[in-house]
């Protein structure tokens, strides 16, 4: 940890972004060598295409579960009991399966339908 006092800065351009703290001090952490050595090897891999490509499909499929589970309502059951909730479970994932495998207008047009349902 260092600590530097309000005195200690310099005048110049960055003075007004000081701190406004009631103490006036600003505290700055750095980390363990072996931390700060483990976050660049990890920054350095992370601009190759390797990296990018795996992380490329990671996040397309956060993405889809993400959809799934706020665009399409599956946050909230519709029913009451285990049985007719794990129904509309395996419902609503074979819809989004069968409409991200197609691009029928068709189910373009679901989302709507199916979060109508809800209300």
């Amino acid at each position: 940890m260092a600590r530097f006092t309000k005195s200690q800065c310099r005048p110049g351009p960055a003075r007004t972004q000081c701190t406004t703290t009631r103490d006036s001090v600003r505290t700055v952490g750095f980390p363990p060598r072996e931390l700060r050595d483990l976050q660049l090897r990890a920054r350095t891999e992370q601009q190759t295409p390797e990296w990018k490509a795996r992380h490329a499909v990671r996040s397309a499929v956060e993405g889809t579960v993400n959809e799934f589970a706020h665009g399409h309502g599956m946050r909230r059951c519709r029913y009451r009991g285990q049985h007719k909730a794990h129904l509309q479970q395996r419902n609503a994932g074979t819809w989004a399966a069968t409409c991200l495998r197609s691009s029928a207008p068709s189910c373009q047009s679901l989302p709507c339908w199916w979060t109508s349902l809800a209300r």
